[in-house]
Order: structure tokens, then sequence, then C-alpha cells
């Protein structure tokens, strides 16, 4: 359901051509069934996206996708939380930090400047 809701929330903001989602190998996505497998992507495909595993034998992908939910927690979750007083705060508060994180990573600013960005 949640993979589902982030790719419409995509679609919904002008997200052009496919998506992509990659997953570790966990019993919550489909753990080596290729028949749950083939039934995320059937539905996926009506959305232009697909999903599929980290291959095995390449755990250092799966220390890329940690360390960013680490930076998610660590900058925006624990920073932000305690402050937001509606979910529409937390939506807006959440938009500008993946606008600002995407832009920022890409180009290496420093994290104490994005946290200076949010505050605005």
């Amino acid at each position: 359901l949640f993979v589902m809701m982030v790719v419409m929330w995509l679609r919904l903001h002008n997200k052009r051509g496919g998506i992509n989602i990659r997953v570790d190998n966990g019993n919550e996505w489909f753990s080596g069934s290729s028949r749950k497998k083939e039934e995320w992507n059937k539905i996926l495909g009506l959305f232009e996206s697909n999903i599929y595993n980290i291959p095995l034998r390449e755990k250092h992908l799966m220390g890329i996708v940690e360390n960013r939910h680490r930076a998610d927690d660590e900058n925006f979750l624990i920073v932000h939380g305690g402050y937001v007083e509606n979910s529409n705060q937390f939506m807006m508060k959440a938009q500008r930090w993946q606008d600002v994180w995407n832009k920022v990573r890409r180009s290496g600013v420093l994290i104490w400047e994005v946290r200076r960005l949010l505050r605005n």
C-alpha cells in the first residue's frame, strides 16, 4: 500500500517516465517469491513503474538505503517532528525537506545549510 501511495504521489507531482523501486529481500516484500513479484509489477505497470530486489551478494546497496533513512531520521524527523502541529504542516515540511535535500545532495552543500533553509 505504501509503495502505491508513493508512486501515485510522484505521478500527481508530475514525475514523468518510468519509476524503478528497489527493495531488500525481506519478508515484507516478496522474499524470493516470483509470483508475488509478478503481481506487484503487474499493478505497478499501470503506472509505468516496476519493483525489483537488491541482487544477492550486493549488500552494499542496502547500506546506501539505510544511510539515506538515517539521514532523514537525524536531519528531518528528529529535528522537525516535535514542532509539527498537524498533518498538513508535516506534509509541507516533508515536501520542503525532499526538495532541498534532493538538490543539496547533488551539489554537496553542508547539512547545516539544509536546516537553515528549512527554518525559513
